[in-house]
């Protein structure tokens, strides 16, 4: 039996061009993320029958939905579910300013002091995937399209098995980037894929 997780990150917003924190700021996509989710779309079809989704959710920000519904599209599903259990970590105050303005105003702060904790992040992201796991058992494909740092909380609970409470190091996730994860008859979850954007090298 082997069940598949396809994690997608959204695509590009103007705030993710301008360097300005998101969080749960209902920011839409640009015309540059549209094109980057479309380049996704077309090489989705194209995956292994084992690893073509079979099901697609969704965070219920736009910016996310959007993104699902143009890769739903192309392989003939719906979104099946948007859910606010895989929205952006929040970043309170800092939402909406660029990184060098909360340098100025919160100086020596690596996070906004009214903000998502990790710990509360890695919780509600990893709830919400168990939750969808009970609904779509062993032998489904699931498509997650959500954000840059809530998504790295499935992906810790994968890469460090009882220490994904802890934030990791890195393991940045780009706009569009393919994260595939699968766990076969061993129940052992392993990332086959990481953040793969070779859909987007011949972008211009």
């Amino acid at each position: 039996m082997t069940s598949t997780l396809l994690l997608v990150r959204h695509g590009e917003t103007a705030h993710n061009a301008a360097g300005r924190w998101q969080g749960q700021t209902d920011i839409p996509l640009s015309d540059v993320g549209r094109g980057q989710a479309v380049r996704l779309a077309t090489v989705l079809p194209r995956l292994s029958a084992d690893l073509l989704p079979t099901v697609v959710y969704s965070s219920d920000l736009s910016r996310a939905v959007e993104t699902a519904e143009i890769l739903a599209m192309s392989i003939g599903q719906p979104v099946h579910h948007q859910t606010p259990a895989f929205r952006e970590r929040g970043y309170g105050s800092w939402e909406g300013k660029s990184r060098a303005e909360c340098a100025e105003l919160w100086p020596g702060h690596t996070r906004p002091h009214d903000g998502e904790a990790w710990l509360d992040v890695y919780n509600r992201m990893t709830a919400g995937l168990s939750d969808v796991l009970k609904l779509h058992p062993d032998d489904s494909s699931i498509m997650i399209v959500g954000h840059g740092a809530s998504l790295k909380a499935i992906i810790a609970d994968v890469l460090y098995p009882g220490l994904g409470h802890h934030e990791p190091p890195g393991c940045l996730l780009s706009n569009t980037g393919l994260t595939i994860i699968q766990r076969g008859g061993d129940s052992i979850w392993r990332v086959e894929r990481l953040n793969d954007t070779r859909h987007l090298e011949d972008a211009a």
